[in-house]
C-alpha cells in the first residue's frame, strides 16, 4: 500500500516501510519473512491498509495499528479472518471495521462481522451493532471472495450480497446475486457490478 510518500509491504509477520522515490528503508516492524518461496496458490495472505497516517495489518494474530511515519505501535486487538482469504479491514469515516469469519462450515456460528467500529488512531470502540446477524441467511458457507465497501455500505458475501448501511437503516440482502470466485463484486458508479461466476 502507499500513501503517496511511502510504500508499505507486509512479508510474513512483519511490515517494512520504504521511501516512495528512493526505495530506501525507513522502518520495519515485526518479523519480516525473507527468502521463502510459496508454491501453493491462495486467495491472498495479508491485508495491509493505510489511512490517515496509520498502517493497519495483521501481526502475530492481532489486528495491529502502526504509525505510518515511524512504525510505532498505536494499538492492537483480536484479528478476524476471511473465508479462505485474509481478514477484511475497512476504514470508513475514521472508524476501522473488520470481518470475523469463524468457520468454513455451514453450521451456524456467532456472527461478529463488522460489529465494532474502532477509532483509527486509538483503537477505542466507538460504534457497535448486530446488523449482520439479521442480514445473513444461514445454511451456506461464505462465498469464496473478500468483502467490499463504499463510504456508506459494507457489502458482505455470505450467501449473495448483504448490505450494511453505516449511515442509516437502509440494510438489505440479496441471496441470488453473487460475484465470481476470488474477485467477488465491484461497487462503482453508483452500481454493483457482478461478473459471471462458476458456482453450480
Amino acid at each position: 500500500a502507499s500513501d503517496g510518500k511511502r510504500v508499505y509491504v507486509q512479508a510474513g509477520e512483519g511490515v517494512v516501510c520504504l521511501d516512495l522515490k528512493s526505495g530506501e528503508r525507513i522502518w520495519s516492524a515485526g518479523q519480516l519473512e525473507q527468502g521463502r518461496r510459496r508454491n501453493n496458490v491462495t486467495f491472498g495472505r495479508h491485508t495491509l491498509v493505510v489511512a490517515d497516517g496509520v498502517v493497519l495489518c495483521k501481526l502475530s494474530g492481532n489486528l495491529t495499528a502502526l504509525k505510518a511515519d515511524n512504525g510505532e505501535k498505536l494499538w492492537e486487538c483480536e484479528a478476524g479472518s476471511g473465508f479462505h482469504s485474509p481478514v477484511d479491514v475497512f476504514v470508513i469515516d475514521g472508524l476501522v471495521w473488520q470481518g470475523f469469519h469463524v468457520s468454513d462450515s455451514v453450521a451456524p456460528a456467532p456472527v461478529r462481522d463488522f460489529n465494532e467500529g474502532r477509532d483509527l488512531h486509538t483503537g477505542q470502540i466507538k460504534r457497535t451493532n448486530s446488523i449482520m446477524v439479521d442480514l445473513q441467511t444461514a445454511g451456506h458457507h461464505h462465498r469464496c471472495y473478500r468483502e467490499k465497501a463504499t463510504v456508506r455500505y459494507i457489502m458482505a458475501g455470505k450467501r449473495g450480497i448483504e448490505m450494511m448501511d453505516l449511515t442509516g437503516e437502509n440494510h438489505s440482502r440479496n441471496n441470488w446475486v453473487r460475484g465470481t470466485c476470488q474477485y467477488g463484486i465491484l461497487p462503482a458508479n453508483g452500481l454493483i457490478y457482478a461478473p459471471p461466476h462458476a458456482c453450480g
